[in-house]
């Protein structure tokens, strides 16, 4: 009966993309593919198919024209979310992305036809999804029934131990300890309609970035949330950014 939830994994199947990304995010951008492809249309993908031959890959086209060609559902944006290292914070993020799919089919047979013959027969068959191990100490690849998940780490200390473990506590949650239970606000940004939003938590982004900022917005990231996004109507664009910082007073000089 197709009506009948079965306890385990396939339940954990039902949670949202955007309950998958936990809680000790350090920041999310959404992309909404849909708004995107339909203002910008030619000039994107022009743009990006000079990128993607310029980096040697071949002329798709028809897949940037045509999203679904790859089982993409583009009714749901794209999650892009930043995690830190576990022990060391000065170290570069952890990247993660999400993609809701309309067809896992699609996507399994382009990555095998294009991709994965390059790096020989890393599949693993999980608990209700497959797993690629690209590079394991760099790029490691899920795709579910109905999303999939991409984790990018490079220069990693912490070992492909760390980037396996990130993606199984992603493709396995059922929403508990999330981003959206931790900061309320990131689900209302994404109410606003957007093209590209993006969500910070400044005091982790701080202690990642934190000698590489000036001086001068060194208090500007103590603690508080950074929020906002980007519209794109008419040939203009209008930027929105919402926030509080604990050291915006310090930062601006006091006042």
């Amino acid at each position: 009966d197709p009506d009948i939830v079965i306890p385990g994994h396939a339940a954990l199947q039902l949670v949202p993309l955007i309950e998958r990304i936990p809680a000790d995010a350090v920041g999310v951008m959404t992309l909404d593919l849909a708004k995107i492809h339909q203002k910008w249309g030619d000039k994107m993908v022009s743009l990006l198919a000079s990128e993607l031959e310029s980096k040697g890959w071949p002329n798709r086209r028809d897949l940037l024209m045509d999203p679904s060609l790859i089982g993409l559902d583009v009714s749901e944006p794209v999650r892009i979310f930043l995690l830190r290292h576990p022990t060391k914070a000065d170290e570069d993020p952890t990247i993660g992305i999400a993609v809701k799919l309309e067809d896992s089919s699609k996507l399994k047979q382009f990555f095998l036809s294009n991709i994965h013959t390059n790096y020989g027969d890393k599949t693993e068959s999980k608990d209700g999804y497959d797993l690629w191990k690209i590079d394991e100490d760099v790029c490691q690849l899920a795709i579910a029934s109905d999303f999939s998940f991409f984790l990018l780490k490079e220069h990693s200390r912490a070992g492909p131990q760390h980037l396996t473990k990130e993606l199984e506590r992603f493709m396995t949650s059922d929403g508990s300890n999330s981003l959206v239970e931790a900061h309320p606000e990131y689900e209302l940004q994404g109410r606003k309609g957007y093209d590209v939003g993006l969500w910070l938590d400044l005091e982790k982004f701080g202690s990642m970035a934190g000698e590489e900022l000036p001086p001068e917005f060194l208090g500007l990231v103590e603690a508080g949330t950074l929020s906002g996004g980007l519209r794109f109507d008419n040939g203009e664009a209008t930027l929105e950014i919402n926030g509080a910082s604990k050291g915006l007073a310090k930062a601006l000089g006091g006042g």
